[in-house]
């Protein structure tokens, strides 16, 4: 059973793809703006200023729904390791023992 299984949600690539999306349009426009100011044309570099603008505001909505996205990851991964550690509890305790004592010899060696 899978973690996507038990909490029923996927992975959030769509977040990703459109924060790249909107990175690129700002760099693009941020391009448009430094050819506006080198032309000195007031109305093209309003109009590429505000464009910036507009992308640099969808960058940041982007990135708060990005980190909304991964918080929701993230408490999901949890309720999953909690349902999978109420079924399998002696798995749990048998790779905690396992890592317990790995750790033990590890430590009793270089010291």
């Amino acid at each position: 059973m899978s973690i996507d299984q038990i909490t029923g949600t996927s992975t959030p690539d769509d977040g990703k793809e459109s924060l790249a999306a909107n990175f690129k349009g700002v760099v693009n426009d941020t391009g448009h703006l430094l050819k506006a100011v080198a032309a000195s044309g007031a109305d093209e570099l309003a109009a590429t200023r505000d464009r910036v603008s507009a992308r640099l505001s969808d960058a940041q909505s982007s990135i708060a729904d990005a980190r909304l996205q991964v918080a929701e990851s993230a408490k999901a991964s949890a309720v999953a390791v909690g349902v999978y550690a109420r079924i399998h509890p002696w798995q749990i305790i048998g790779l905690s023992a396992a890592t317990g004592f790995v750790t033990g010899l590890l430590f009793s060696r270089r010291h």
